[in-house]
């Protein structure tokens, strides 16, 4: 009886034995499933660290070369550049702000220097840009007054009394700009009211007498120059001929173009003798 008890004992206290075994055997292996979990998870976020952190100099590096409207800045400023030059050469230069005037009669354009101003166009009824400027000076001017005279002309040109009074003779050219209006057969060209004057404005004299008159310019082209073929078209660059009656041996005079801007405020450009 006591050997059948201590064997029923003995089998109990195996089951128990091998109970705890197996429990202690699933523990652990839950435990490294958490622990393999872990460091899953942890390799994952560490991947996209890496990705997020690519993806940001990525964005960096596009965001250096590239400018706000999505294009290289350089390429851009390119562009901008080409297109600008590629607009100033369409307008023929005619309109361009920072051309000079010489509106100082004691710093004037230069011979053979284009001079900005205005002339009012009969096609479009308002004032639009021009240029001329100063070609030649001849102080013996006789021959174009003389085919002056000879022409149909309302007006002579008469001898003045005195004879240190001569006629001088100036050649200068009219540039009509690329967008100058132009009916359907061209520009109806007409000659510039030159006039010689003075820098300070208080006329000619010889031995303290004014003589006045001096400096009168009249247009002789059609009779000196003859008339081209056809009308000028925009773009075109047009000669004229005035002479004018001026003290011999005067030198201290400029060229004179009055004219109204687009505000009708009166503007004098000034163009040099010699």
């Amino acid at each position: 009886m006591k050997s059948k008890s201590k064997s029923l004992l003995s089998a109990a206290l195996c089951g128990i034995i091998c109970l705890n075994i197996c429990a202690c055997s699933e523990s652990k292996n839950t435990g490294g499933s958490a622990v393999n979990s872990e460091s899953s998870v942890q390799s994952v976020s560490d991947n996209k660290t890496e990705e997020s952190s690519q993806g940001s100099n990525t964005e960096e590096s596009s965001a250096d070369s590239e400018s706000p409207d999505g294009s290289n800045g350089e390429s851009s400023e390119e562009s901008k550049t080409e297109e600008s030059s590629e607009a100033e050469s369409s307008s023929g230069g005619a309109a361009n702000a920072d051309d000079d005037q010489y509106t100082d009669p004691y710093s004037p354009a230069p011979l053979g220097e284009w001079i900005k101003s205005m002339a009012y166009n009969p096609e479009s009824e308002k004032q639009e840009v021009i240029y001329w400027r100063i070609v030649n000076v001849n102080p013996d001017a006789q021959a174009s007054v003389d085919a002056y005279n000879d022409g149909n002309n309302f007006w002579i040109l008469e001898q003045p009394d005195e004879d240190f009074i001569k006629f001088y003779e100036v050649d200068y050219e009219i540039k009509y700009p690329e967008d100058y209006t132009a009916s359907d057969f061209g520009i109806t060209a007409s000659s510039l009211s030159l006039s010689a004057e003075k820098p300070d404005g208080r006329g000619f004299q010889k031995d303290g007498t004014l003589y006045l008159g001096v400096g009168s310019a009249t247009d002789v082209t059609k009779d000196t120059l003859g008339k081209g073929e056809g009308y000028p078209q925009p773009g075109d660059t047009v000669k004229f001929r005035s002479v004018y009656t001026m003290i011999e041996g005067e030198t201290d005079y400029v060229f004179c173009l009055e004219y109204k801007d687009l505000n009708d405020q009166r503007v004098s450009s000034y163009a040099a003798s010699h």
